[in-house]
């Protein structure tokens, strides 16, 4: 009889423990504002606005904390000009950006599937690869921090609302290159690159 009750008691824990820490995945877009950088050569150059997208895949390990991974892709045009203001890469100045962040986010109140409106906020850290037209690939540390809201619409669908800032820690750093076919300059920076982005998706529980 103990047995029994032990094995009943296991299979309600289990229950309730996948009721409260579902897996879902979320689909993004955005809009990033652009953004300065400057470098220790007297150039200077900004990443200019754009869309941004990618999605998220997370798992609630209780109510009301998750964490999860994040992919977020953006195509921006990078200019960089000189003291004189001349652009050195004319023409090539086309720029891939891929974020690759975990995260950990934080749902105030209790979030389920009677919960219409739950905020939550989020911080996380991990990689961006910068893929610059004609100068190869760049892998930089970068973190992000969010602050949204998810509404409910169906038990298993929620709308998501959300602002993001992205950094890319001592943006460009070392030996990248930049220019027009075999003309170029090698760049320094030491200032930190922060992307901010308005958006929102679908959110799918699993």
């Amino acid at each position: 009889m103990k047995i029994k009750s032990v094995i009943i008691l296991l299979f309600f824990a289990c229950s309730t423990i996948n009721a409260q820490s579902r897996l879902s995945i979320s689909g993004l877009v955005g809009y990033t504002l652009q953004d300065d950088i400057n470098f220790v050569n007297s150039y200077y150059g900004y990443i200019e606005d754009g869309a941004q997208y990618g999605g998220v895949l997370e798992y609630r390990l209780i109510p009301t904390i998750s964490m999860g991974v994040s992919f977020m892709h953006m195509d921006a045009h990078v200019p960089i000009y000189d003291s004189y203001r001349n652009q050195v890469n004319q023409g090539d100045d086309a720029t891939g950006l891929n974020y690759l962040i975990f995260e950990v986010t934080k749902y105030f109140g209790a979030p389920g599937r009677l919960t219409v409106v739950t905020p939550y906020i989020g911080m996380g850290a991990g990689m961006v690869s910068l893929n610059v037209k004609n100068a190869g690939s760049y892998t930089k540390f970068a973190w992000d921090g969010k602050f949204g809201v998810r509404i409910r619409m169906t038990s298993h669908i929620a709308l998501l609302a959300q602002m993001q800032v992205q950094s890319v820690v001592q943006g460009i750093g070392g030996s990248m290159y930049v220019g027009t076919g075999g003309a170029g300059v090698s760049l320094d920076s030491y200032s930190s690159i922060y992307q901010f982005t308005f958006g929102g998706g679908l959110a799918f529980d699993l």
